[in-house]
């Protein structure tokens, strides 16, 4: 791996560096992208189901109220 700093560098290798620090950037950004489409995704199909069915499915950290 590169340092910026690093003075055996040329002009090529750098801009290759920089490319390959871009690319892992937009990939991760691409990732949270997709978790996040995924999580809104998930959030809509938990709407569409009625509200009885997921009563029985309560968590214990949040216990049904009678």
């Amino acid at each position: 791996m590169f340092k910026e700093s690093d003075p055996k560098l040329n002009s090529i290798q750098l801009c290759e560096y920089n490319w390959e620090k871009e690319d892992r950037r937009q990939t991760g950004n691409l990732f949270l992208l997709e978790t996040q489409i995924g999580l809104k995704q998930h959030l809509l199909e938990l709407e569409q189901v009625p509200r009885s069915e997921l009563a029985g499915q309560q968590t214990v950290s949040q216990p049904a109220k009678n």
